[in-house]
């Protein structure tokens, strides 16, 4: 390696290669080779975002159809509580999740250790939106969704939980004291 004023240069191929691996990190996270994902068509099918219908729901749109997609590993507060505090807690989610994905173009990811759909018809997948980002770690990190295991374990359910204890030593969201302070 050229040497100038006492500091090594890298050679340019082991900093291309350096990027490449912070690059592939940050869109794989630490997924590794047998997650039982497809990613064949990861950001090749991106399908518009209608309408968010709650904090872990969304409706996209593909050709001329309407499609429910239910988030894998989250569970949001219902909109229809009775409960002040929760009403509250499940409106900032869906308010967030809108913020996050609404009328945006996202990348559907499967999971095979999953069904293909829940109890009510809806698709079970993950979520990617813009900038590559896991929807649903989002949400578990800003304490707007607890982690939930629909009939049996998913390939990211440690990193899910890892999420909501995050959460939960942060304060965020539900964890905390601020967020719909009004109703505690």
């Amino acid at each position: 390696m050229p040497k100038t004023s006492g500091y090594q240069i890298p050679a340019i191929s082991t900093v291309i290669i350096a990027i490449i691996s912070a690059i592939l990190l940050l869109i794989f996270g630490s997924i590794g080779a047998k997650t039982g994902y497809d990613f064949s068509t990861y950001e090749t099918d991106k399908f518009l975002v209608t309408s968010v219908t709650d904090g872990d729901t969304v409706v996209i749109k593909y050709n001329d159809n309407t499609e429910s997609i239910r988030l894998i590993g989250i569970n949001a507060p219902e909109t229809n509580s009775d409960d002040d505090y929760t009403a509250c807690v499940a409106q900032a989610a869906k308010n967030r999740l809108q913020d996050l994905i609404s009328q945006q173009y996202i990348v559907l990811m499967d999971d095979t250790t999953q069904t293909n759909r829940d109890r009510y018809q809806r698709l079970l997948r993950y979520i990617v939106g813009n900038q590559a980002i896991d929807v649903g770690k989002t949400l578990l990190l800003e304490g707007l969704a607890e982690e939930y295991t629909y009939q049996t374990d998913y390939t990211k359910k440690a990193e899910y939980v890892a999420a909501v204890e995050t959460a939960r030593s942060t304060q965020a969201g539900m964890w905390g004291s601020e967020l719909c302070a009004t109703y505690k």
